[in-house]
């Protein structure tokens, strides 16, 4: 296999991924989210985020999503974690269970 259908099929996913994701939800200004317990849950600001993602720091991601974290946050760069992460190659961080 060439360096060149690698290097297209990874462009590929990560179009598809930027297509799938469609517009960028409007985050809460004060940064809460309340959850179906009617507890309230501060998500992380968005440079930490993207810092842990690029990080695979899957322990800290899989607390803030178990925490009710919407899996569609976006961080600062990219887009949303799983975007980060697979922009990175990081196949662990985006996989469904993590392994």
């Amino acid at each position: 296999m060439s360096h060149y259908s690698i290097s297209t099929k990874l462009g590929l996913c990560i179009l598809a991924l930027l297509l799938a994701s469609g517009t960028p939800q409007a985050q809460p200004r004060d940064g809460s989210v309340s959850l179906r317990s009617g507890a309230a849950f501060t998500p992380p600001d968005p440079i930490s985020f993207g810092n842990r993602v690029q990080s695979s720091d899957i322990a800290q991601v899989r607390a803030w999503l178990d925490a009710g974290l919407d899996p569609d946050y976006f961080a600062d760069r990219i887009g949303t974690g799983l975007m980060i992460a697979a922009w990175s190659g990081d196949l662990p961080m985006s996989s469904p269970h993590g392994d």
